[in-house]
């Protein structure tokens, strides 16, 4: 049973502020970092020194508002994206088209000998070689559009069972990416198309209608090399799903130092004039058949802390920090089966445990 969390309003000793402030053009951004500094050391310093407080230090933070997405969070903030994860999907999606277009080009070439005729016979006619190359890189084109369309139907058909899934609310926005798209487009065709138009274009008209056309030296090294690429960026994606595979496998199973199995959390109205009837309502919460064991307390989560200074032993040695409290009762620590490292848990029928 958690009390409601207190909001930034409702509260003295909120230091999580932020300000937006609008530089004016060919501001410098270190200045300011060094005018903050300055404020925090004359202004803001000796208040925690006169407070007990010395080994607080306050500190002023800027970001820039295009970099708070990705940002690993600055004081009570959270990142709401991580850019290391979209690195790793958009370097995996290249890995796969990369894969694809070779296998394009394998393909392509190995149906050049049965197109061999054709580009003698459209030779022999008066067929220019550029026009050949323009030829093949349509039809490059083509089946290039033909996937991307295929790609984006299934990207819409997708988006809501994995929005299930993920349990995310999930959207593209088509139009942001457009320019990206058509870049995509052209360079998979430049990529894929260019080799296979250039081998086929480069055939010679008597010794194919002859019947005596062979793959050269070249050709055949090419194949070797495209063949050995795919080969090794699929053991390359195979290694790293392996990696990834047990690196999750790792946080599943990871020891958090607590159990959180089996917990149903309770948000209670933060008033003070209910405070007597919580014990009331955790003793018949008690009597409940399915119910085993029940904690109050302000909240496992930085929305229930309450920052103020105490002692501690950092090192060997004993200092006066500031540090976040959680106000729990005596079976908090049983309900999420905590272990002491040292010292003992705290019965509720003590009175110098209880302040």
């Amino acid at each position: 049973l958690k009390a409601k969390p207190v909001t930034a309003d409702e509260t003295f000793d909120n230091f999580d502020d932020f300000v937006f402030v609008r530089l004016k053009p060919g501001a410098s951004r270190q200045k300011l970092i060094k005018h903050l500094q300055l404020i925090s050391k004359r202004d803001v310093q000796p208040i925690f020194n006169k407070t007990g407080a010395k080994d607080y230090r306050a500190e002023f933070k800027i970001e820039a508002l295009a970099d708070v997405h990705f940002s690993k969070g600055k004081l009570g903030d959270t990142p709401k994206g991580n850019r290391n994860i979209v690195v790793m999907f958009s370097g995996l999606a290249i890995f796969i088209l990369i894969v694809a277009l070779l296998n394009y080009v394998n393909l392509a070439t190995a149906r050049s000998v049965s197109r061999a005729r054709e580009v003698g016979v459209r030779k022999v006619i008066g067929a220019e070689k550029w026009q050949l190359i323009g030829q093949f890189l349509i039809e490059s084109a083509c089946l290039v559009a033909i996937a991307w369309l295929i790609a984006i139907t299934i990207v819409a058909f997708s988006i809501h069972p994995l929005e299930q899934i993920l349990n995310a609310k999930l959207s593209v926005e088509y139009a942001s990416f457009i320019f990206l798209n058509i870049a995509i487009i052209i360079g998979s065709v430049l990529l894929a198309g260019l080799y296979p138009a250039f081998v086929l274009s480069g055939f010679q008209p008597s010794t194919v209608l002859k019947g005596k056309f062979t793959t050269s030296a070249s050709g055949n090294l090419m194949k070797k090399i495209v063949t050995s690429a795919q080969f090794a960026i699929a053991f390359a994606m195979i290694f790293c799903t392996i990696v990834i595979y047990r690196q999750m496998n790792y946080i599943t199973k990871l020891d958090l130092g607590f159990n959180a199995e089996q917990l149903v959390s309770i948000n209670l109205p933060n008033d003070t004039t209910l405070r007597p009837s919580i014990a009331a309502l955790k003793s018949e919460l008690l009597k409940r058949p399915g119910i085993d064991k029940v904690s109050l307390n302000s909240g496992f989560a930085e929305d229930g802390r309450v920052i103020g200074s105490t002692l501690a032993k950092i090192n060997g040695r004993q200092r006066e920090v500031m540090a976040y409290y959680f106000s729990v009762d005596e079976s908090f620590i049983d309900v999420y089966g905590m272990k002491l490292k040292e010292g003992r848990n705290f019965p509720a029928a003590i009175h110098t445990d209880q302040q």
